[in-house]
């Protein structure tokens, strides 16, 4: 009895390890499902990096290359068009200060021309009162004046003397 005992208490050991054994089994076959499946998703995963490596590549070559080929190219005509614009200001900055010497030489001249035309009118404003007045005068009498025109004879230095003595 005792050893049928001890073979009973064996066999329930070996059950328990048997079932203990299944237990690690179990465990092992879901750990490699989850490895296999780890695996598999890594591969996919790598699948999709590559593939979008490839899209990149292809994407620098097709898209992004020309791009930044034309972005320099615009970067390029901006300081040419940059520089163009600073000697056109300059342009302009030098036709400015020309115009406003001629504005200046102008104003000058309209200056020189309104005293001009002032002295003309005061010379014409003379000549004409002195017109008046040689037409107002007498003619043809010894004591007209110069020796013009219409003078019978001229002053003799007597008659000079004796008009010295003349009172009026």
């Amino acid at each position: 009895e005792a050893a049928r005992a001890r073979a009973a208490s064996l066999e329930e050991t070996a059950r328990g390890r048997d079932a203990r054994v299944d237990e690690a089994m179990g465990h092992v076959d879901a750990l490699r499902a989850e490895l296999e499946a780890s695996e598999a998703a890594r591969g996919k995963a790598e699948t999709e990096t590559s593939r979008l490596r490839g899209e990149l590549v292809e994407a620098r070559e097709t898209q992004i290359l020309p791009d930044l080929a034309a972005l320099d190219e615009m970067e390029s005509r901006l300081h040419s068009l940059a520089g163009t614009l600073r000697a056109r200001e300059r342009e302009v900055a030098s036709l400015n200060g020309t115009v406003e010497a001629q504005v200046m030489e102008r104003r000058a001249l309209a200056e020189e021309l309104r005293g001009a035309r002032d002295r003309e009118a005061k010379l014409a404003a003379a000549l004409e009162k002195e017109r008046e007045l040689r037409r107002r005068a007498p003619r043809g009498s010894q004591n007209a004046g110069t020796n013009a025109g219409g003078k019978d004879r001229p002053m003799t230095k007597s008659m000079s003397r004796a008009f010295k003595t003349l009172r009026y």
